[in-house]
């Protein structure tokens, strides 16, 4: 997978210096600036959505420094979410839609719980900016239909 971010993104962002929890919160906002995607072609399925919240979620326990027993129940939340919106991002193949794929993938992203959030939070951009990119064209060939 190939994550682009130009120079000045990066620096701006500040990736380089943030914390797992920094890195989760960033891709819990940037997987729920395309949600709307997903949830417009699976409008009955929260499991994105969920993913999103639960990430956020664990972040804030970790960051407030909750007892040890409540992180503990915030990860096992965290770890089925997470694989629930991956499912949710494997189904969205099935119906052939890119957009909706790539904004569950951005949602399984942010509620990943590898060691390593900053490329999850640039992988959840990535995801974001593809469901955003097949978004568009897809309303273009639609116009373009209508106006056939």
């Amino acid at each position: 997978m190939k994550i682009t971010l130009s120079e000045e993104e990066k620096k701006r962002l500040g990736i380089e210096s943030w914390s797992n929890t920094q890195a989760r919160l960033y891709a819990s906002d940037i997987a729920e600036s395309v949600l709307f995607i997903y949830e417009h072609i699976c409008q009955r399925d929260a499991r994105p959505r969920h993913a999103i919240t639960t990430a956020r979620n664990y972040a804030r326990m970790i960051e407030l420094k909750a007892p040890e027993s409540y992180i503990e129940e915030a990860r096992q939340a965290l770890i089925w979410a997470s694989e629930a919106a991956k499912e949710a991002a494997v189904e969205a193949i099935l119906l052939d839609d890119p957009s909706a794929h790539c904004a569950a993938s951005a949602a399984a992203h942010a509620a990943s719980l590898d060691d390593d959030m900053i490329f999850h939070a640039m992988a959840a951009t990535y995801e974001a900016r593809r469901a955003a990119f097949y978004a568009r064209d897809e309303i273009l060939k639609k116009q373009k239909q209508e106006q056939a």
